[in-house]
């Protein structure tokens, strides 16, 4: 598990950039524990911190002083890793070749990984992110220099930067800015499968080694992919992560992504050590502990009391917490405990779980303006200053329609997947690695699988919409897998099997009612601590929103007269990004979850 950061200097003989080299080598990592590595050559510095979950560091460095900082694995050919091959091969595998100018050599990869590389010459930086860009990479360009970092935060506290409105808006809206966009004004993200190569030049030279859209057939031109070959190919996608574990850790709700990758590890003779966060009584809990105890995992439940904010890594937290607090000798078997096993991308990617048809119905139509009112909605208008509103409002419907139309696909419904990918699922897991440093604990991903995702690309999306393929696809999974109930998103295909009687519905009616008074507790102290952290704090986002009408909602909200859950929560995220080091209630959220605290 590793985080890097660096700075590549057009200066390389002014110290300028010594106060804030010391500033990264300081402020990388906020654990206390971690030991940071400095790697320099030429015109290109840059820091390692390293919290040893993988078994090899994921650095290489020649004897010219050349080197490649791995986050992350890039399982680069299947061979090397079937002997047994790892991170440490790759990695020196990938500065061989990229040392050359071989980027070709990355479309072999299939693994969630980002990396920095700097050849012999010490002239040129290299940055890298995955097929999807699933691992985040942020640069910022300034006038003598380049500062790149794995952690958004650590540029927005070195650097300042004003919020930009495009980017930070789309973050309140949406939990996630679209396209290459940051909620700050000059940082940028690298794009699915893009290197970014930096030289001496004054100039960022950006290219990438796959196209989602070009190098994936329509799928009414190929043959029918059988769904044993796309099963086979998930299935060597955990057994290459899982390499010679026999007892692991994971993720298992009710429903199929974790399902499908716990009944596979059973399959191959793996131990698994199983945790869910649910409300108790729910779905979620209750068909759980029924696959559990048919796979023959060794099963925790976790009650939640708070809501899950998924942008800002509560789920890692909750797992990392969860787990300090586990005794026994299942958990002292598992070899590589911060290695946890997680069905993200599973229910958008193979099940279609927000292709709506509504959205759906308007891409077929051709029309990329409706779809995108769709897709957009509206943010809060009472609460953004009136005399912004007019340029504000229009920037979610703007940005969406402009990645749509960027795509350039003849499937419209595989444009709408492409748009799904490359926005929403791509940052899907950033609140994760945000905190990385944290929680301690790296996911392994088989639903992002390159090989796996290419092979599911070429199914016809009406398939894929509303986890149609899904439930076919489950009959190639070990029986187990299908045999017992599982809950299934609303307006979905239903499950099959007869759900247990007791058990209501947790998206809708009573099993709804009964988590939302269950987490309701939870929830309102979580939006008053938001609320009293933004009350007088100086990074609030003024030139964007009216406090006191914030305010004002949420007295309302609190004394339970409206809801204006979404509005704080629109609010809250604009700032975050606003503050320069973290506060109020990111200190106390952190204290809250972080175990090393």
């Amino acid at each position: 598990m590793s985080l890097i950061a660096g700075i590549y200097s057009w200066k390389p003989e002014e110290r300028v950039l010594e106060p804030l080299k010391k500033e990264i080598l300081r402020g990388l990592s906020r654990d206390v524990g971690s030991r940071a590595q400095v790697f320099e050559h030429g015109r290109v510095w840059t820091v390692k911190v390293d919290l040893g979950i993988f078994p090899e560091p994921g650095v290489f460095q020649a004897p010219d002083g050349s080197f490649s900082l791995l986050c992350g694995e890039p399982l680069l050919g299947e061979a090397g890793h079937e002997r047994g091959g790892g991170r440490e091969q790759d990695v020196a595998d990938l500065h061989r070749i990229l040392s050359g100018g071989g980027y070709q050599v990355l479309r072999e990869t299939r693994g969630v990984f980002s990396m920095a590389h700097a050849p012999h010459d010490g002239s040129r930086l290299v940055l890298v992110a995955d097929h999807l860009a699933i691992r985040p990479l942020y640069v910022l360009q300034q006038p003598d220099f380049v500062f790149f970092s794995s952690r958004l935060s650590l540029l927005r506290d070195l650097t300042r930067p004003e919020l930009d409105p495009r980017g930070a808006i789309e973050f309140a809206q949406f939990g996630y800015s679209l396209g290459k966009r940051t909620p700050l004004k000059g940082v940028a993200r690298l794009e699915p499968a893009e290197v970014l190569e930096v030289g001496p030049g004054r100039d960022l030279q950006s290219m990438h080694y796959w196209d989602w859209c070009t190098e994936v057939p329509v799928s009414q031109d190929l043959p029918k992919i059988p769904d044993e070959d796309v099963y086979e190919e998930f299935r060597q996608g955990i057994r290459l992560r899982l390499r010679s574990d026999h007892v692991t850790a994971a993720y298992l709700s009710g429903g199929l992504d974790s399902r499908a990758i716990v009944s596979v590890l059973r399959d191959l003779s793996v131990q698994v050590l199983t945790l869910n966060f649910s409300v108790p009584g729910a779905q979620d809990e209750v068909l759980s502990r029924l696959f559990s105890s048919a796979a023959k995992t060794f099963h925790a439940f976790v009650p939640l009391t708070d809501p899950v904010s998924l942008w800002q890594g509560d789920w890692s937290f909750l797992f990392r917490k969860a787990w300090n607090e586990l005794d026994g000798q299942q958990k002292e078997e598992v070899q590589r405990p911060g290695l946890v096993w997680s069905g993200d991308g599973g229910s958008v990617g193979v099940g279609g779980a927000l292709m709506f048809d509504h959205i759906a119905e308007q891409m077929l139509a051709g029309d990329l303006g409706k779809a995108a009112q769709a897709i957009a909605g509206s943010p809060p208008r009472r609460i953004i200053r009136q005399e912004r509103l007019a340029d504000l409002e229009t920037i979610p419907l703007r940005g969406v329609q402009e990645a749509l139309e960027a795509i350039d696909h003849p499937d419209p419904l595989r444009r709408y997947m492409v748009f799904l990918l490359f926005n929403d699922q791509r940052c899907h897991l950033d609140g994760h690695f945000e905190t990385l440093d944290l929680h301690r604990l790296e996911f392994h991903l088989p639903f992002f699988d390159f090989a796996f995702m290419k092979k599911v690309m070429l199914i016809p999306m009406e398939r894929l919409r509303k986890h149609r393929f899904y439930h076919e696809w489950l009959q190639c999974f070990p029986a187990v897998a299908f045999s017992l109930p599982w809950q299934t998103y609303p307006g979905h295909l239903p499950c099959p099997l007869p759900l247990p009687s007791d058990v209501p519905d947790q998206w809708s009616g009573a099993g709804l009612l009964h988590s939302q008074r269950f987490l309701s507790r939870g929830a309102r102290r979580t939006r008053r601590e938001q609320l009293a952290s933004m009350a007088f704090s100086d990074a609030f986002p003024k030139q964007v929103i009216d406090r006191k009408r914030l305010l004002a909602a949420g007295l309302l909200h609190q004394l339970g007269i409206r809801d204006y859950d979404g509005v704080i929560e629109f609010a809250f995220r604009l700032f975050w990004h606003s503050l320069g080091r973290c506060s109020g209630h990111v200190s106390a959220k952190l204290d809250r979850h972080n175990p090393n605290r």
